[in-house]
Formats: structure tokens, C-alpha cells, sequence
């Protein structure tokens, strides 16, 4: 049988909400470290409001990492393994 009480619904929803922000907030923090400069990241305690760097940070590391031709063959990969799987799956 399935309980069905207020405070057994409020505490089940805030350990929900906890596994939440406990798996949200490193991509939250990398976002925000993203936008800073490296000399902000490396400061301890690192701020947690968004920098103004953030355009700069992503064309430098597109530019320095080569990113153009190899999201391209993630691309062509993941389309070529999608599409064999509906085929194989179609066949069968």
C-alpha cells in the first residue's frame, strides 16, 4: 500500500529536490567558471556569480582545441550509428 501523508509527500519531494541540485550544481559551477578569467577561478573561495569572459573563454578553447572538425565526426558518427540501429531494428 502506498502512503499517502503531507509531511511523508514534503520530505520525499525535498530529498528529491537535494539529489537535484546535488547533480545539477557541478555543471552550474563549470558554467560559472567559464565565464571568469583564470586568475578569478584559481582565487579562493572562486565567485559564484557568472564573469564577463565567457565568450572569449569558448572561442579560445574552439580555436586551441581544433573543436569544428571533430564535433563534425561526432556528428557523422552518432547520425551513422542511429541510423544503423533503426535499420537493424526495422529488419528484425
Amino acid at each position: 500500500m502506498v502512503e499517502r501523508t503531507p509531511i511523508l509527500n514534503f520530505f520525499t519531494h525535498l530529498i528529491l529536490f537535494a539529489g537535484f541540485v546535488f547533480c545539477v550544481a557541478p555543471f552550474v559551477i563549470v558554467a560559472i567558471a567559464a565565464s571568469h578569467n583564470l586568475k578569478d577561478v584559481n582565487d579562493v573561495p572562486m565567485s559564484l556569480l557568472p564573469g564577463s569572459d565567457f565568450w572569449v573563454n569558448i572561442k579560445t578553447a574552439w580555436t586551441t582545441a581544433d573543436l569544428g572538425p571533430k564535433l563534425l565526426n561526432s556528428f557523422i558518427m552518432a547520425f551513422g550509428v542511429a541510423a544503423g540501429k533503426v535499420i537493424i531494428s526495422a529488419l528484425t
